[in-house]
């Protein structure tokens, strides 16, 4: 009787390295423990590493790079950018920026709006 199980690795310099010692008995559980870009799901059979066949990297495929459910929610114009957090934003912007900034406004509130928030959430700039 095969005895099969899935983990997570990935490779470094040509050297093939896991932090996930977990025994998954899923590729879907396994693919759940890739922490970093690159990341593979394995199979062990019996005790020795091999490679997905047809059908497990199939099953990999689906599941790695299945839609996300967890999208950050949209900002709308009803959103409210605290005007101080606002005014460092632009102190620290070059004059190119400004000029982008302004004409993404011009074509499209909302997608500045969008802008704004991705560049404030993840804290550009050094923003304090």
């Amino acid at each position: 009787m095969k005895s099969t199980f899935y983990s997570a690795v990935w490779t470094e310099c040509g050297i093939l390295l896991s932090d996930c010692w977990h025994e998954h008995g899923t590729i879907g559980e396994a693919d759940s423990c890739i922490s970093r870009a690159g990341g593979y799901v394995v199979a062990i059979e019996n005790g020795v590493m091999r490679g997905l066949t047809p059908a497990e990297e199939a099953e990999f495929q689906r599941v790695h790079y299945a839609p996300r459910t967890d999208k950050p929610e949209p900002v709308s114009e009803e959103k409210h950018v605290d005007p101080n957090i606002l005014s460092i934003l632009l102190s620290r912007l070059s004059k190119w920026e400004k000029n982008e900034l302004g004409r993404l406004y011009a074509e499209d509130k909302n997608a500045l709006l969008r802008a704004l928030g991705i560049f404030l959430q993840k804290g550009q700039r050094g923003l304090r």
